[in-house]
């Protein structure tokens, strides 16, 4: 996905069950080893700034910062992706989904 690439996923957090059909295993998790690349590049210093999204207007804080987490440096990068977002909060199966978008794009 676009919007979790250069994401590090600590494999010491995961487990990994394998169910059947007639339900979890009895049996222990395996573990795997696997060692990941270490970044070579620094992470870019968040900058703070006003809350301009007017689709979050809704929020209680008024501050955000960059990058987000899904990569956004900018007010722009976050209008040009704001509409496949606002899909999620537009399907009205999540009553909070409007709160995790705006938080997601505009984090206080």
């Amino acid at each position: 996905s676009v919007y979790l690439a250069n994401r590090t996923i600590d494999v010491e957090s995961i487990l990994i069950y394998e169910v059947s059909p007639s339900g979890p295993s009895s049996q222990s998790p395996s573990t795997h080893s696997t060692t990941l690349a270490t970044p070579t590049t620094t992470p870019t210093p968040r900058t703070c700034s006003p809350l301009q999204l007017s689709y979050c207007s809704g929020v209680q804080h008024n501050t955000t910062s960059y990058p987000n987490i899904v990569g956004h440096r900018s007010l722009q990068e976050v209008v040009d992706d704001v509409i496949a977002f606002r899909e999620l909060v537009d399907a009205e199966c999540y009553r909070l989904a409007y709160q995790l978008v705006c938080h997601v794009l505009q984090p206080p």
